[in-house]
């Protein structure tokens, strides 16, 4: 199946009738929709549109049915959703071990992520993991071997990203919060070269930049996240600095894989809509249009 079938919010017509049926009853059988002979994968999320009418919805197949997502009771640390793709991020991450969201620069991710995250840290005092591939732009390098200093000095260039979607978050209070959750050891910044040996437990792990990793990579992060963790895995595939197509990289091989589409304890949207600026839209526009030219021989 193709990942950006697997990632995509699927449009689906049905009848008024079938609309006010699902927010009545919260849920309806597939064959009751007509779609069981529909190619859905598990957990696949979808809009059911009846003219001016739509529910926002995801497919769950070990039960057959189409579950309705309340967008409205739907809110980490004060952080709402602005799109329906937003609130299926937001809906994937509260209930999966396993999350995928991809997407352009400005499309949210990071913010929705780490809004998770902490609200996790604040009201379960979950820690806080993020990982980044230290991959300069261009594969030219890497932080670990060209930065002087330990990890976290190495690091530093690449968790900005991080500390100004937290800074967004908390306001304020971000310095001094980051400042003691580090100091405790709540939050940590691991480069994935560093990933062997370690146990990821009561976490919330986010690993960012995810089309810059190698399956060996992105699956020996997987490997040591455990049951009382979850795992947030945010990737461009528009912007590869390995010099691969993007089904080579350790993200595309996660979401290309029939066990993704098939597992129960992950799910996955892309996201569209670019908040950032007319610029970062542009810039997306042209990296599809590049992407597009080159498949399908090189993607």
């Amino acid at each position: 199946m193709d990942y950006k079938i697997i990632l995509d919010l699927i449009p689906l017509e049905v009848a008024h009738s079938t609309i006010n049926a699902l927010y009545r009853k919260k849920s309806l059988s597939l064959s009751t929709l007509s779609l069981d002979d529909h190619d859905f994968y598990n957990n696949q999320y979808a809009v059911l549109s009846a003219g001016q009418q739509s529910a926002l919805c995801k497919v769950d197949l070990d039960k057959k049915e189409v579950l309705v997502i309340n967008s409205k009771e739907i809110e980490f640390q004060g952080v709402k959703p602005r799109d329906a793709r937003q609130v299926c991020m937001m809906e994937g991450i509260k209930n999966y071990p396993l999350f995928v969201a991809l997407g352009g620069a400005g499309t949210g991710k990071t913010t929705l992520a780490l809004s998770y995250a902490v609200q996790q840290k604040f009201r379960n005092d979950k820690r806080i993991v993020l990982c980044k591939p230290t991959t300069f732009v261009g594969n030219k390098s890497n932080a670990i071997a060209a930065i002087p200093g330990d990890h976290r000095d190495k690091m530093s260039g690449y968790i900005d990203s991080y500390l100004c979607a937290i800074t967004r978050i908390l306001g304020d209070y971000a310095e001094h919060h980051v400042a003691e959750w580090e100091q405790d050891g709540s939050l940590e910044f691991k480069p994935l070269e560093l990933m062997r040996g370690m146990h990821f437990e009561d976490c919330v792990v986010i690993l960012d930049e995810a089309q810059n990793t190698t399956p060996h990579e992105l699956l020996t992060l997987l490997s040591r996240v455990a049951d009382t963790s979850s795992l947030i895995i945010l990737g461009d595939d528009l912007q590869i600095d390995l010099g691969i197509p993007f089904s080579q990289t350790g993200l595309g091989t996660l979401i290309h894989s029939h066990s993704f589409f098939d597992s129960d304890v992950c799910a996955g949207i892309a996201l569209k809509a670019q908040y950032r600026g007319v610029l970062a839209d542009f810039a997306i526009d042209v990296l599809t249009e590049i992407r597009d030219q080159n498949e399908p021989d090189d993607y």
